[in-house]
């Protein structure tokens, strides 16, 4: 997304599914250590995507799904609709659904005891590892209208981009940590009720290299062993593969692949071939340019800002950028973090006049720096260490400092916990900034995909909702949680960031409880309202469960064009189906989840576990809209390379 999924894979956390169950947590780890105690950063992603028959979502017993064996197939099973349900609560104070979750076909009796019981099986797992299998061919094609579900909509215009590891191993060797995988972008170009879909490898140095050697040749953040095959390297050399896996986005009339362990890397929006990697025409400073960047309104027109992490021997030296939609750089402002070279700042926000960047407390063990990596017997992502002893430190950065001077830094210490993303945050008449955030109580990034296990899912490290208060006036920090189910991989209509926002929507863990989580397979909207006798506000939750082995990944709001209200749009997400081991976009009304699937448009092929996508008005796809269409040669489901 909680992706949790503590994605294993890089090691981040258990959380693979974790908390928003996320299915994947995708990890992203930029890895930023240079010489001597370079931080790196580990970005967690989450969830793999794929719906099939939509089952209903609530329950005042909703556990976390089962899986029982079954033959994996490639032919598509009938679909049944399903329901779903709203809940209102206190936030701090999550209630149980009201009815018992419904399933869309007979359960077999002992999965339904294991369901019941609240436990992720063995079962549950490998069918979310399935997904995990490598997308080795390109392709370009229109969706044929008879692998449409109900209709897309015809308002629905525009073109979703997402980003996320594509290849997970190199001249038959198995990548051992699949957020090392090289970046594969997807454009899926939506125009007058069909679907066009085009995937592509971004061309990056590393990864044509490899392919030219038939062998891996680079060193990435949380896989373990020497690419040269020698015992031993060099524990001071942190020079990183640039995997541009990590998200993507198009502004000025260029397409982006981000990563935030180096530069992005242009690409052409129509054919998403590589022009190569990019400083934004020299204006970015240094190699670093995080992954996460937010839209805001500017004083005239659309402002993209991001940010980029370097080290300072033991301090962070983090470079705040603003962009005009023409993508010239309109401000750069700078602030040093004492202390905080290992702070992991993989996401922030932008309010009215300030940037908010969380510190987390994460700490290098050098002693596992200069024996095992040194021994090449882990990866540099292992040697950080989560320290329950230190505080999260939430940093406040003004944005618009007087010309001359350093931006104003105000900083609140608070209790442990580690950020991977945040919702949004905005500013208050009464000198507050509220952020919307999906903390982790931990992390640990010694977990990866093979070592996870069903009793992970019991308590541990996973990631809930939660409100924290900003009192800029007396420098107190206080938080509350919105909710108690488990999620990640939260997102907004980019209209309203930087805003008081009412709505964001998120993946999340099908157990509605305060300890059992599991792969994300439910999608969540989240909506707040002030309350009137209380400091934390009222929480309604609208969810859309997508099935027993089917597993979403990150949702993207599309706003409505004209759209008056803050949820009038779609949520668009591509979901993994373990029954077919294909993948389907689905289109959601973002004003009732609950009601299903406007849209389920069935891929002839799966699409690895993305990280992360954005949406662009524009349209990419061919000029040429063909009245029938020629279905693509694809290999089937079965023949893909399996990670696992």
């Amino acid at each position: 997304r909680p992706r949790l999924y503590n994605t294993a894979l890089s090691s981040v956390c258990v959380a693979s599914a974790t908390t928003s169950e996320i299915s994947h947590i995708h990890v992203y780890f930029r890895c930023n250590i240079r010489m001597a105690i370079n931080a790196t950063m580990v970005h967690q992603g989450c969830m793999s995507m794929r719906s099939i028959s939509r089952t209903a979502f609530a329950g005042s017993n909703p556990r976390v799904g089962l899986v029982t064996p079954r033959a994996l197939t490639a032919t598509r099973p009938s679909r049944r609709a399903g329901q779903g349900l709203s809940v209102r609560c206190q936030a701090g104070q999550p209630r149980a659904m009201s009815e018992p979750l419904e399933e869309t076909e007979a359960a077999d009796s002992a999965a339904a005891a294991a369901e019941d019981d609240g436990a992720v099986t063995y079962e549950q797992l490998e069918d979310w590892k399935s997904a995990y299998r490598s997308m080795t061919k390109e392709h370009a094609y229109w969706v044929d209208p008879n692998n449409v579900e109900g209709a897309i909509p015809l308002e629905l215009e525009g073109t979703l981009f997402r980003n996320g590891p594509g290849l997970f191993e190199i001249g038959g060797k198995k990548i051992n940590q699949p957020f090392d995988g090289d970046g594969m972008i997807c454009q899926l170009s939506f125009k007058d009720g069909r679907l066009h879909f085009r995937n592509k490898y971004v061309q990056t140095k590393g990864y044509v290299e490899e392919q030219k050697a038939g062998k891996a040749l680079f060193k990435g953040a949380f896989s373990t062993g020497n690419p040269s095959g020698m015992l031993f390297q060099n524990p001071f050399d942190f020079d990183l593969k640039n995997v541009a896996n990590t998200h993507v986005v198009h502004w000025g009339d260029k397409l982006f692949a981000l990563w935030e362990g180096g530069l992005p890397h242009e690409l052409d929006p129509k054919t998403l071939e590589t022009v190569g990697e990019s400083t934004w025409d020299g204006q970015i400073d240094g190699k670093e340019f995080a992954a996460h960047f937010r839209t805001v309104d500017g004083q005239s027109g659309k402002r993209f800002v991001n940010f980029g992490a370097a080290v300072a021997g033991l301090d962070a030296d983090i470079t705040f950028y603003e962009f005009d939609e023409a993508g010239k750089c309109l401000k750069k402002n700078k602030a040093l973090l004492k202390g905080g070279a290992f702070g992991f700042y993989h996401d922030f926000l932008v309010t009215e006049n300030y940037y908010v960047l969380f510190e987390n407390p994460i700490q290098m063990d050098f002693k596992q720096l200069m024996t095992e990596y040194l021994m090449a017997k882990c990866g540099i992502a292992q040697c950080l260490k989560y320290d329950d002893t230190k505080p999260t430190k939430i940093h406040v950065i003004e944005r618009s400092p007087p010309a001359g001077r350093r931006a104003q830094l105000k900083t609140f210490p608070t209790v442990p916990f580690f950020t991977f993303h945040h919702a949004n945050g905005y500013e208050t008449s009464d000198g507050k900034i509220v952020c919307d955030s999906v903390p982790w109580r931990c992390i640990d990034f010694n977990f990866n995909i093979d070592t996870l296990k069903p009793e992970n899912y019991k308590g541990g490290q996973r990631s809930e909702a939660f409100r924290i208060e900003l009192d800029m006036r007396r420098g107190t920090a206080r938080r509350s949680q919105l909710m108690q189910r488990a999620c990640e991989f939260p997102v907004i209509n980019p209209a309203v960031a930087g805003k008081k926002h009412k709505h964001f929507y998120c993946l999340a863990a099908k157990a509605d409880d305060p300890e059992m989580w599991g792969p994300a397979q439910v999608v969540m909207k989240v909506s707040t309202e002030d309350s009137k006798t209380n400091l934390t506000p009222t929480v309604v939750t609208d969810g859309w469960y997508a099935g027993r082995r089917v597993f979403p990944q990150e949702p993207v709001f599309v706003p409505r064009k004209n759209g008056t209200a803050e949820d009038d749009g779609w949520v668009v997400l591509a979901v993994y189906d373990a029954e077919t081991l294909l993948t389907d976009v689905v289109v959601l009304d973002a004003q009732n989840l609950a009601a299903g699937p406007v849209a389920k448009i069935h891929l002839p092929h799966h699409i690895p576990p993305g990280l992360h996508g954005s949406w662009s008005d524009s349209y990419f796809g061919p000029v040429d809209i063909p009245a029938s269409v020629v279905k693509p040669t694809i290999r089937s489901a079965a023949d893909d390379t399996m990670l696992v």
